[in-house]
């Protein structure tokens, strides 16, 4: 996993992913919210800033949750979620799930185990399936892995005024998206892992069910702001990686910042796909 995160543990990123749950989570929820049941016992790597987690326990509370994450700051954050939600501070892990076999306790499984956003991070692109065979060796007889990546695609601009039609030919899009997909070599980061990971995983793993692809509308102001938090929160590395300049991505972050405040149209944006491995049963159960 890559230690050098993209974006600063601040406010604005905070705010950020904030934003981004709202978006993403009642889909997640949906579907999570299928296999859950009483008393279960989830682990969460990669929780961000523990939205997920707070659903989970506050919907089901006798579950145990435990969030496992690379990161300090953001353990430290998906507890102060918690607490300020006055529920008890989870159990936290840290560690990159790269050595999730060196992390977890072998005497300890789990009925589900799911992230979002996180495989795409492996630097090297070949242990997305012997990572995936790990964290499917902690499932306990019959529990589910849940992986949900997505796909950066180019955002495109819905009308409001012209009975729906899109459009992609908005050049703030098309630089967001240009200078996003740079990153994919220097960063590490695979950007279409959501539309491959079934592909990926066919071969040596058994899904539950297909593939659930979705793909939200940032439909207000509030929303369509995402595109634009990005920048400020990711301009130090992207200056630092010879990808843009201060001037530029200032003028990027405000035409951004004017596209979420036009009203006449919706934003299609990056598209999730969420697959499920079940653990095979033992013998005689």
């Amino acid at each position: 996993m890559n230690q050098k995160y993209l974006f600063p543990s601040n406010q604005t990123e905070h705010d950020r992913l904030l934003r981004l749950n709202e978006v993403y989570n009642p889909y997640t929820f949906q579907y999570l919210n299928k296999l859950i049941q009483p008393g279960m016992n989830v682990l969460e790597y990669g929780p961000g800033i523990g939205m997920i987690g707070k659903w989970l326990v506050s919907s089901f509370p006798d579950i145990g949750y435990t969030a496992l994450d690379i990161s300090e700051e953001q353990l430290n954050a998906v507890k102060t979620n918690f607490i300020d939600a006055k529920l008890n501070p989870p159990k936290t892990i840290r560690g990159s799930i790269a050595n999730v076999n060196m992390l977890l306790n072998s005497e300890t499984s789990y009925d589900i185990i799911y992230g979002r956003w996180v495989l795409a991070y492996l630097p090297n692109k070949d242990d997305v399936i012997s990572t995936v065979s790990q964290l499917t060796s902690f499932l306990k007889p019959g529990g589910y892995l849940v992986i949900e990546e997505g796909d950066v695609t180019p955002c495109q601009a819905i009308s409001l005024k012209n009975d729906g039609t899109s459009h992609n030919n908005i050049t703030a899009f098309n630089n967001w998206y240009e200078l996003t997909m740079k990153l994919q070599t220097p960063c590490k980061i695979d950007m279409s892992l959501g539309s491959t990971i079934a592909n990926k995983l066919a071969n040596s793993h058994k899904l539950h069910q297909a593939p659930y692809a979705y793909q939200p509308h940032l439909t207000t102001e509030y929303e369509k702001a995402i595109l634009a938090l990005a920048i400020p929160g990711s301009r130090k590395r992207l200056i630092e990686l010879g990808l843009t300049t201060i001037s530029e991505s200032k003028q990027l972050e405000t035409n951004l910042w004017n596209l979420a405040q036009d009203d006449s149209i919706h934003i299609e944006f990056i598209k999730n796909t969420i697959v499920t491995i079940q653990k095979e049963l033992a013998h005689g159960s």
